[in-house]
């Protein structure tokens, strides 16, 4: 299932739950299976990372895990993960 998303409905900077204005960088982006993952900033110069919000939901909810997989709490949108360790398997 793919959810169509338009990253210009996405705003250019939302406030999370606890009062932070985070700025949403529209060009830097991860692909997710229900829509892309944006990078988003506590800064508006972009120098502090803040994490990801989900294009698909607009939510900040994101996680990533240690091997690079990110995942939306809120609507399932998820990334597999980039890295593999190789001890694991």
């Amino acid at each position: 299932m793919s959810i169509d998303t338009n990253q210009h409905d996405l705003p250019t900077h939302k406030t999370v739950a606890d009062g932070t204005t985070v700025y949403v960088d529209r060009d830097d982006r991860e692909e997710g299976d229900l829509g892309p993952f944006y990078v988003a900033y506590t800064d508006r110069s972009q120098s502090e990372q803040f994490g990801y919000v989900c294009g698909a939901c607009q939510s900040e909810s994101v996680t990533m895990g240690p091997m690079g997989r990110i995942a939306c709490a809120e609507c399932g949108n998820r990334r597999g993960a980039t890295e593999w360790d190789a001890a694991y398997l």
